[in-house]
């Protein structure tokens, strides 16, 4: 019964292999790569997976167990529908790119061109601006209604809706940071417990 249980979830679930995944997001790196197609050129007036709206309040605990709060711009992981009907919604916090600059990435290359799995990094258009990095690692959920409310008000704005090369984008890491085949060590002790 494991084993029908096994291939029913290898073909329910997609399985990227690294090197396919560094393929696919290296046709969006290129040089003659366009950054403005990753966003629509006016955003969504409802709330659509891979917006991100300023400001997003985020809570996480650092090592000692004690919270640390951040109030940033937010990348919607919900999805469109999940936005539009259910009681919560998923963010990914933003921050600057130089905020990852010399501290986990080796270089600015290898943040931009969405080497490291749980780092998304979005150009963000404009004179004053080098990019976010939005933390696939970091999320927190918020209330659909109070998110809204913030927007109508104002005390919150939508920053940005993805087109349709910026929403796959968004799957391929969402998929490969937190879809991708696990260390054949850690298979194997699996199969053993």
């Amino acid at each position: 019964m494991l084993a029908e249980f096994v291939e029913l979830v290898s073909e329910l679930f997609p399985s990227v292999d690294p090197k396919t995944a560094a393929r696919c997001l290296g046709q969006l790196t290129r040089a003659d790569f366009d950054p403005g197609k990753l966003f629509r050129p006016e955003h969504f007036d409802h709330l659509t997976q891979g917006d991100i709206v300023d400001p997003v309040q985020f809570v996480t605990t650092d090592e000692d167990g004690g919270e640390l709060e951040y109030a940033g711009p937010g990348l919607l992981l919900s999805n469109t529908c999940d936005a539009d009907h259910e009681p919560h919604v998923i963010f990914a916090a933003c921050y600057p790119l130089d905020l990852f600059l010399g501290e986990n990435v080796t270089d600015e290359n290898t943040l931009r061109s969405n080497r490291v799995y749980n780092l998304l990094y979005l150009p963000l258009l404009g004179a004053d601006s080098r990019g976010v990095v939005a933390d696939l690692s970091l999320v927190h959920s918020h209330s659909r209604g109070f998110v809204s409310r913030c927007l109508q008000q104002g005390s919150a704005i939508k920053v940005c809706s993805l087109s349709m090369w910026g929403f796959y984008l968004l799957l391929a890491k969402i998929t490969i940071h937190l879809m991708r085949p696990e260390a054949r060590e850690v298979d194997r002790g699996r199969d053993e417990g």
